[in-house]
């Protein structure tokens, strides 16, 4: 094998291990829990964040160093990010625990500079790794697949469908494997039910690939409406509402069956 197939090769395996990963991320992130931590939902989540980020950085370090060249894309994030860090930065110093705000505690979850940080370099990381169009279909339907999973885990312990001792391993209060805080997870519902309806509404091609988006516009808007937040509310009937004016401006750029839907 000649070192120029062998380099291509390398390059291609680097390639499909960070697509792997963050197909995994965007998948596992929303659900994934451990029943033996003290905190048991948005501790773990900082755990995994931190071995996927560090996993991701490694693999595009190394495919930068394979290629000799380090491609830094620009989009629309990169302000909000930088905006979302310097917030965090200053509110780290003007706290009155500097260690505090920014590594948190171990027995119990506090939105602190180092997940944000987390947050915001996996936002960063993935618009760099996208290479394709097929990618990022790929990511947003996992992304619709991890919210129906997360809803229907917030059924079957809402309805009490699971056994006695699974509440008690997770705790009284556990409903979601979201966020500890249930306003939270409507928040996060009702952001992926409008992002959802906007997938489908410009989705061309194979009608399977609408399947996901609109299963999951149903299952989040039965959850928040379960849910019962006010803001939550808020969020889903402003963005629905915009993103149903998308078949009026951009008729070509829309899926009319969808829109007549």
């Amino acid at each position: 094998m000649s070192p120029f197939v062998l380099k291509h090769f390398s390059e291609k395996v680097l390639r499909l291990m960070l697509n792997f990963l963050c197909w995994i991320g965007i998948l596992l992130t929303p659900i994934f829990v451990l029943p033996f931590t003290g905190e048991k939902v948005n501790l773990p989540k900082e755990f995994w964040m931190f071995l996927l980020i560090t996993s991701l950085l490694i693999l595009w370090s190394v495919l930068a160093l394979s290629r000799k060249t380090l491609a830094i894309k620009k989009s629309l994030l990169d302000i909000p990010l930088c905006l979302l860090l310097l917030t965090s930065l200053v509110s780290i110093f003007l706290s009155s625990s500097e260690w505090l705000s920014l590594l948190g505690r171990t027995d119990t979850f506090v939105l602190t500079g180092m997940s944000l940080t987390l947050l915001a370099l996996w936002g960063y990381l993935v618009f760099q790794i996208i290479d394709s169009k097929k990618f990022f279909n790929v990511f947003f339907q996992l992304l619709f697949g991890s919210v129906i999973l997360v809803a229907g885990v917030f059924w079957l312990f809402d309805l009490h469908l699971l056994p006695t001792n699974w509440q008690s391993i997770f705790g009284q209060n556990f409903f979601n494997t979201v966020s500890s805080a249930n306003s939270v997870f409507g928040i996060f519902l009702s952001s992926i039910g409008v992002i959802a309806l906007g997938s489908s509404l410009i989705q061309r091609g194979r009608t399977r690939g609408l399947i996901l988006p609109l299963l999951a516009v149903i299952v989040c808007f039965l959850t928040v409406m379960r849910l019962g937040f006010t803001l939550n509310y808020i969020i889903f009937v402003v963005g629905l509402s915009l993103i149903l004016c998308l078949p009026f401006f951009f008729p070509q750029a829309t899926n009319r069956r969808v829109a007549v839907l």
